[in-house]
């Protein structure tokens, strides 16, 4: 057989020719279709289209909107990507452009395949996906922790199979140059039949060429990302420290690692107790979410070793192991052996001196368990002393951002590693008195000496004689009344007691928040609500707070030229929130009030951030200096905006490129 090469010099190709043989047929396969009738290809959709029919909405995000599609070309269900608001030639439609082109380039069983980019009839660019079916790894980790019986489909070991593939596509995504900055459970779906795909490559960068084993994604320069320092993008939680402060250089291969490192806690602590997380992969996820980058793994590769060798029963790179924990893993490995050598050590040891030999095995194997369990614990304090700074600084911004759930459980996974932190538990008693739980609270400053009770004729409430004052005023009901509460927050905000100003805010933020979701929002709630604004602003004078109820929602009006506290807002649902005139700079108070509505007439503030997820459409910013007018564009239902003449055209200027385009009126 003569061998064939391609004309250009190239590899044999022509074991290729055993597919390309001809088919042994006779006749017409079919009947010849009428001349005048439709022919096959009518049934292809010609323009881009007229090829899809919607059925129903997938997702939505910040930026797209994902629909249920049906490719009629195809004949199958696909997801089709959107831009929510087209605008041509922006910074979404390049972003839009840029997630397309990356994820199409990164071909890769565990990564979501994108089956075709284009235009439609509007000259709106999409992408369609593989419709996905299954749970996401968020939904399926709160199953896991939630029911027993669904928990055992998810054990922790098919959890760690399950990282291992994302592992997978994220190492091959490394090595075409590209990282994703956006690893969560929620972007990992595992299909109905095992599979595994990483989704949302939108926040992805591209790193540059390093001249690896592997050609790496080539952008056009359009779709390159410039960088932009101090911008942060990503989920808190599993962001790099690096990607937390906005440093966009330095993020790379290492920041993925990181987050890496989260989704394994997040998977590690989804077990029911009692069942406790191994130690060696408390050590994988300690080093995988390392403060500095140095001190992680090198690569997805290495971290996706170490968790191999623990599903293996070896010892991992992360852990420091001594000669009895390597008999143990070696034991465990091997059981069918070491089964029967232990079996017949103890039929020979019976047969010699069965008294004798039983004491020794009894003595031996308590010394090497209490070596074993000295160990462990060991370890356990010195991971734990390693991790406790970084999770404290986490819980302190989850309580900045008022997820006072995901706080309290953050700093009992800290009291858990060291049961000796004073500023774990103060914090952890704040949080109970603000959630009006005052037998925990009264246990909990018991932990911490100082913060218990006071010496005699000290005239300063201590935090622990503060919950017990109030244990005792709750009724039996568990219901507190709205005077009681009126004294516990002149109790805690006393510049006798001296409480920090931290402490003070995390114990009114959860109060607040807790009240406005659980109460009725009556005529008693709300003049409670407007009695502490005016006790929590003490310097202002003549503090005026009036409330309307109708059809709209709830309008609430605050009067007073000192004014710079609004935590009793917190977790309160707002249509309209007229302020001119206040003092107020902080507007984080009102980010889950779903507020329509806002007048900051002649007040201080200079950050709108906090209102951007609200569905505002009207805002009144006269005699504002400070504001930030930029940040105008990002509030994406603005209608109507009320600006000082001078500011009209650079507002107008500004809100250009908003669809619609909102409404500047001078006053």
């Amino acid at each position: 057989m003569t061998e064939e090469r391609n004309p250009a010099g190239g590899e044999d190709t022509s074991w290729l020719a055993q597919y390309y043989t001809n088919s042994k047929i006779s006749g017409d396969l079919e009947a010849p279709l009428p001349a005048d009738g439709p022919g096959p290809i009518d049934l292809l959709a010609a323009p881009a289209g007229a090829k899809y029919d919607f059925t129903g909405q997938v997702g939505l995000g910040g930026m797209k909107i994902v629909h249920r599609a049906r490719d009629r070309n195809a004949d199958r269900d696909v997801a089709l990507a959107m831009l929510q608001k087209h605008a041509p030639r922006s910074s979404q439609e390049r972003r839009f452009l840029r997630e397309a082109r990356l994820t199409a380039a990164l071909e890769h069983p565990n990564i979501v395949p994108v089956h075709e980019i284009g235009l439609d009839s509007d000259s709106r660019p999409y992408f369609t996906m593989k419709l996905l079916g299954g749970e996401n790894l968020h939904d399926i980790l709160g199953r896991v922790a939630a029911d027993t019986a669904y928990g055992k489909q998810y054990p922790l070991g098919r959890l760690l199979e399950i990282f291992l593939n994302v592992c997978q596509a994220i190492a091959f995504a490394h090595s075409r140059g590209v990282v994703h900055l956006d690893l969560k459970p929620a972007n990992i779906q595992v299909g109905s039949f095992g599979e595994v795909l990483v989704l949302d490559w939108g926040l992805a960068k591209l790193l540059d060429a390093t001249g690896g084993p592997t050609p790496p994604v080539q952008l056009p320069e359009i779709l390159r990302e410039a960088p932009v320092e101090g911008v942060v993008r990503g989920t808190p939680g599993y962001m790099a420290p690096e990607q937390a402060q906005g440093d966009f250089r330095a993020l790379d291969q290492r920041t993925d690692v990181f987050a890496l490192g989260a989704v394994l806690k997040a998977i590690s602590h989804s077990q029911p107790a009692p069942r406790r997380v191994p130690p060696a992969l408390e050590a994988i996820v300690a080093k995988a979410m390392a403060r500095e980058a140095a001190d992680r793994y090198p690569s997805v590769t290495d971290l996706a070793g170490d968790v191999r060798a623990f599903l293996g029963g070896y010892a991992v790179s992360a852990q420091s192991v001594g000669v009895g924990t390597l008999f143990w893993l070696l034991v465990k490995r091997h059981k069918a052996v070491a089964t029967v050598v232990v079996a017949s050590v103890v039929t020979i040891a019976t047969l010699l001196a069965v008294f004798i030999v039983k004491i020794k095995q009894s003595e031996r194997q308590a010394l090497d368990t209490l070596a074993q369990l000295t160990a462990e614990q060991a370890e356990k304090v010195r991971i734990g002393r390693y991790a406790t700074p970084q999770l404290l600084t986490h819980a302190q911004e989850l309580v900045r951002g008022f997820q006072y759930d995901e706080a309290l459980a953050e700093l009992n996974l800290i009291l858990i590693f060291d049961s000796n932190m004073a500023q774990a538990w103060l914090r952890k008693g704040f949080l109970h008195l603000g959630r009006l739980e005052f037998d925990e609270a009264v246990r909990i400053f018991d932990r911490v000496p100082a913060t218990a009770r006071r010496a005699k004729r000290d005239p300063i409430l201590r935090p622990g004689e503060m919950a017990e004052k109030y244990q005792q005023l709750t009724p039996a009901t568990g219901v507190m009344g709205y005077a009681v509460l009126q004294q516990f927050i002149t109790d805690l905000t006393s510049k006798t007691n001296n409480f920090t100003a931290e402490f003070q805010e995390m114990a009114l933020g959860q109060l607040f928040q807790q009240l406005n979701r659980t109460r009725t929002i009556t005529g008693s709630h709300l003049e409670f609500v407007g009695a502490a604004i005016g006790a929590l602003n003490p310097p202002a004078t003549n503090v005026v707070c009036s409330f309307q109820i109708d059809e709209a929602g709830l309008t609430v009006t605050i009067k007073g030229e000192r004014v710079t506290q609004l935590a009793p807002l917190n977790g309160l649902r707002l249509y309209a929130l007229e302020m001119a005139g206040t003092a107020v700079v902080d507007l984080r108070w009102l980010r889950d009030s779903g507020l329509h509505v806002l007048d900051l007439t002649g007040t201080p503030v200079k950050e709108l951030a906090p209102l951007f997820s609200l569905p505002l459409t009207q805002l009144r910013i006269v005699n504002c200096p400070n504001i930030r007018l930029d940040q105008l564009r990002n509030l994406a239902r603005l209608e109507k905006v009320v600006v000082s003449p001078p500011l009209v055209p650079n507002v107008e200027k500004i809100l250009s490129q908003s669809r619609p385009t909102p409404e500047v009126v001078s006053q």
